[in-house]
């Protein structure tokens, strides 16, 4: 049975949203992850909603605590900003897990890998919170709803035009790059 257009639509537009929070975040940690590629159309057998391609850059076993921090956030950056959108939350399994997993890497402590993932989620969520990076969350996410699909390149030239559009009066029109906006 196929679900009505609405829910369809509803659908893809949740999907967009999480993959631009991964492209967003995967982009602002440029120094762990290369975003290669974003796609919002699913590929049955392969993922039912859409898909980040990403390489780490370096060995991950070798990454420092805050190229850690920076995957993990990526990891919970897709449910983050398609809740915020939406107010519907859908859980991505795949990408708990291996937040998780790293978690778990970090504390050896179950109960302390828990709540370090809560505190990580909620530094996402307030991340998207600030005007200037969510306008750009959507503009990534919008851009993805019309062409489906979006390479590397393309995604950082849309995040960094959309940077560049949210100047602020006090940095006298100085734009800051992508990578120096990473989260601390």
């Amino acid at each position: 049975m196929t679900q009505p257009a609405d829910d369809e639509t509803t659908f893809r537009r949740y999907v967009a949203y999480h993959e631009a929070g991964h492209a967003l975040f995967a982009m602002l940690y440029a120094d762990v992850l290369r975003v290669r590629r974003a796609t919002c159309v699913p590929k049955p057998g392969l993922y039912e909603g859409g898909c980040l391609l990403a390489h780490p850059t370096g060995d991950p076993r070798k990454w420092t605590r805050r190229q850690l921090i920076g995957f993990v956030r990526s990891l919970l950056a897709g449910c983050q900003a398609a809740w915020v959108e939406s107010g519907v939350t859908r859980q991505a399994p795949e990408d708990l897990e291996r937040a998780y997993q790293i978690a778990i890497r970090v504390h050896d402590d179950e109960d302390a890998a828990v709540l370090w993932l809560e505190n990580e989620r909620k530094a996402v969520e307030a991340t998207f919170r600030q005007p200037e990076v969510w306008r750009v969350l959507e503009a990534i996410a919008e851009a993805l709803l019309r062409e489906g699909m979006l390479g590397g390149r393309k995604l950082r030239r849309i995040a960094e035009g959309s940077f560049e559009s949210t100047r602020t009066g006090h940095n006298h029109g100085q734009t800051k790059s992508l990578a120096s906006r990473t989260p601390r």
